[in-house]
């Protein structure tokens, strides 16, 4: 491991377990870099101005960045220091699972030719993504390692919760009528949404999830924007091999091009769609959902909002 420390860094034994899951994986050499200042480093290392750690319900511990020299493991120290070492270890294995992928060139990156619009690009990037993650994420099931936050049901609990106020919040802000100001709130909900998605779906590959444990509005949401979805991204996970194999360039192609169809019908479950525009128009971002339909969303919205303020 090619570690750099800037601030107070972790304990050895912290240190032992973060090489251990780069081991895990066969990445023992892979560059680590620990950080107190976690954004300004990936915000530095992507010459990305824009970045946050914030992602759906919760906040990102850990990043690997493709450089000019290589792929580099960024972790958020101060959000990781007081974890105990299963959870750095199996953090350390998924992130080199990130390296190994960029190692070979598998992802989305010089694949715009395989798409004729920008929507089209935009809906496969979002794909490509949160293929990365199942990919990563079955490997480490293979390996033994526990399922992640991200992919139990007290995730879906929140996830679900934040899914339907974060896009009803979009619906009612009056920023949105900015059109282009609409699709970025909603698009940026649908990519952190995704990523969660293929999480659950490397654990929980069945068409059918034991949901009891939600809340009844979280169950309501899951079954409003993504029941009718789920086993159509359950079957087209299905084959797709783990990050230890790799894959050939037509056959990433391939699933890639399958990606774009899957989002576009998570888009529409969340009760938006994106297609071409008329002559000169470039492409159209549009509702489909009903009226009514937003008007029950909205209103669960404000009471689980409501609930959650009188705990």
């Amino acid at each position: 491991m090619q570690a750099e420390v800037t601030g107070a860094g972790f304990r050895e034994d912290q240190l032992t377990a973060i090489e251990a899951g780069l081991n895990a994986m066969s990445e023992p050499d892979a560059r680590v870099v620990i950080v107190d200042n976690f954004v300004d480093t990936v915000q530095r290392l992507t010459q990305n101005p824009a970045y946050s750690a914030g992602r759906g319900a919760g906040i990102v511990a850990a990043k690997t960045i493709h450089t000019s020299t290589g792929e580099v493991i960024v972790f958020n120290a101060p959000e990781l220091r007081n974890r105990d070492n299963l959870l750095l270890e199996r953090l350390a294995a998924h992130e080199a699972g990130h390296v190994k992928l960029g190692k070979r060139g598998e992802g989305v990156i010089g694949r715009q030719h395989l798409v004729d619009s920008e929507w089209r690009w935009l809906l496969m990037c979002l794909g490509a993504l949160a293929i990365d993650e199942l990919r990563i994420e079955r490997g480490l099931a293979d390996l033994g390692y526990p399922v992640a936050m991200t992919g139990d049901v007290d995730y879906i609990d929140e996830a679900m919760f934040w899914l339907n106020c974060e896009l009803m919040n979009a619906l009612v802000d009056p920023a949105s009528s900015d059109v282009e100001k609409f699709q970025g709130a909603v698009m940026s909900t649908q990519d952190w949404l995704t990523k969660h998605l293929a999480y659950v779906a490397a654990y929980a590959s069945s068409p059918t999830l034991d949901l009891s444990a939600l809340s009844s509005h979280s169950r309501q949401n899951w079954d409003d924007y993504i029941a009718a979805h789920w086993g159509k991204r359950v079957a087209f996970y299905e084959n797709i091999p783990d990050v230890r194999t790799a894959l050939d360039a037509s056959e990433l192609d391939s699933i890639l091009l399958s990606a774009i169809d899957i989002e576009a019908d998570l888009l529409s479950s969340l009760g938006f769609r994106l297609s071409d525009g008329g002559h000169g128009q470039g492409y159209a971002f549009r509702r489909v959902s009903s009226d009514s339909q937003c008007a029950r969303r909205l209103q669960r919205a404000r009471e689980a909002f409501a609930l959650r303020d009188s705990a």
